[in-house]
C-alpha cells in the first residue's frame, strides 16, 4: 500500500478537496492519503523570505515519519498571473526547501495558477448540477482570474443557492477525475 501526505495552503478548502479527487483517481488502487499540516494555514506556512517557516518543516518531518509516508504532494495557489516567473521561482524554491528537509526529496509539487478551486470549472456539468443554474465554460480553467469571485456572480440569482468557498469539499465530491483530465495542468500532475 502506497501512503500519501497532501500539504495544502489550507486544510479544509485545499487538502481535503485534492484528497476527495485523487481517492477517486486511485480507486482501484491501495492508496491510502493524510492531510498533513493541519494546523498550519496560509502564511504559516512561509517566512516572510518565501522560505518554509520552521515551523512547517519540523511539523512536516515528524508527520512524515509517523504516517510512514511514500511521499507528499504540495498544493500551492500562485495567485498570481503565470508570467511572474519571479514569484513562480519563488514558490517552487518553496517546495524544493521544505521537501528536501522534512520528507526526504519524496514530493510532488501542484502550483495553481490562480486557485486549486479553479478545477470547478474543468467539471461544470457537476457544478450546474449542484447549484441549478446553466452555466458554459470553455476555456481552461487554470487559467481563469478569481476562480472564487467568477462562480459566486454566476450563481447569484440560482433558485438553490450562493456559491460559497465553505462548499469546496462537497462540489470536490461530485466531479469527474476523467473530466478534469482535459486539462493539461491536472492531467500532468496525475
Amino acid at each position: 500500500m502506497k501512503r500519501i501526505g497532501i500539504v495544502g495552503e489550507n486544510p479544509d478548502n485545499d487538502s481535503k478537496p485534492i484528497k476527495i479527487v485523487l481517492e477517486k483517481e486511485c480507486k482501484n488502487k491501495k492508496v491510502h492519503f493524510f492531510i498533513l499540516l493541519k494546523k498550519l494555514r496560509g502564511s504559516k506556512l512561509d517566512e516572510p523570505n518565501g522560505k518554509p517557516s520552521a515551523k512547517a518543516i519540523r511539523t512536516l518531518q515528524k508527520e512524515f515519519k509517523d504516517y510512514n509516508l511514500d511521499f507528499v504532494i504540495y498544493i500551492r495557489d500562485l495567485d498570481a498571473s503565470p508570467s511572474d516567473k519571479k514569484l513562480i521561482q519563488l514558490k517552487q524554491d518553496w517546495f524544493k526547501v521544505l521537501d528536501s528537509e522534512a520528507a526526504n526529496g519524496k514530493g510532488v509539487f501542484l502550483l495553481n495558477i490562480y486557485e486549486l478551486k479553479a478545477l470547478i470549472l474543468a467539471d461544470i456539468e457537476a457544478f450546474n448540477q449542484l447549484y441549478q443554474v446553466n452555466i458554459a465554460f470553455k476555456g481552461n480553467p487554470m487559467f481563469q482570474a478569481e476562480p472564487k469571485e467568477w462562480p459566486k456572480g454566476k450563481t447569484e440569482k440560482s433558485p438553490k443557492r450562493q456559491y460559497l468557498e465553505a462548499h469546496a469539499l462537497e462540489i470536490f465530491e461530485e466531479l469527474n477525475p476523467e473530466k478534469l483530465k482535459n486539462h493539461p495542468q491536472y492531467h500532468q500532475f496525475v
